[in-house]
């Protein structure tokens, strides 16, 4: 069975616009205009023969196509209602809109995956540096040493003093923050990603009119 060639609706408008646009360059080539303000009946007559000959054309290669988005019962009466649309013509600065916004959507790609590889190991490096058991028992086991060389205060053997650790508090608060705002940094980072891959769509659904 031949394989039938898969076109978007939009694809058929532009093959049929280039194929009329070379037969009227050959019109104009052969039948040049003797003025621009006299109207020559019979280069008009030919080029709507030369349009009923294109859109024949398609029309009888039609079980050829695979077109989406056709829904009318002929390709004619689909190119007629395209041909009313508004065909935007090819916008440079669209297009370099379009290519700067891909390379902004990479990069912040690359930035999403090397935040998720990098804050587990930062928070459990953060976690490790301010809840370490050993050091914490080392400290207390050095406390109780010192409090039992000291023979003046046998009263209050039984107590240990435990140091200030308000800076330990402290440098931890403000490592928990600044994890937290490294989460942010990621949720923001991938939203972004989003609304650029939006954009995207936007941009070459436009880009396709062209």
């Amino acid at each position: 069975m031949k394989e039938k060639i898969h076109l978007q609706v939009q694809d058929v408008a532009f093959l049929q616009k280039r194929f009329l646009e070379a037969s009227f360059k050959k019109l104009d080539l052969h039948l040049p205009n003797e003025s621009e303000s006299k109207r020559d009946p019979l280069k008009e007559q030919v080029r709507e023969l030369l349009s009923e000959f294109v859109d024949d054309l398609f029309e009888l290669n039609k079980d050829n196509l695979l077109i989406d988005d056709l829904h009318s019962s002929t390709i004619k009466e689909a190119l007629k209602s395209i041909r009313k649309e508004k065909q935007e013509p090819f916008d440079d600065v669209l297009n370099q809109r379009l290519r700067k916004t891909y390379n902004e959507l990479e990069e912040q790609t690359v930035k999403v995956s090397q935040l998720r590889k990098t804050y587990p190991i930062l928070a459990k490096q953060k976690v490790k540096q301010y809840a370490m058991p050993d050091q914490l028992n080392s400290i207390i086991q050095d406390t109780v040493i010192e409090d039992g060389d000291d023979q003046d205060d046998t009263e209050d053997k039984g107590t240990v003093s435990i140091p200030d650790q308000s800076t330990n508090v402290e440098q931890f608060e403000t490592s928990l923050l600044e994890l937290s705002m490294l989460k942010e940094t990621i949720g923001e980072t991938s939203q972004k990603c989003r609304k650029l891959e939006q954009l995207i769509d936007v941009l070459g659904n436009r880009h396709k009119l062209e």
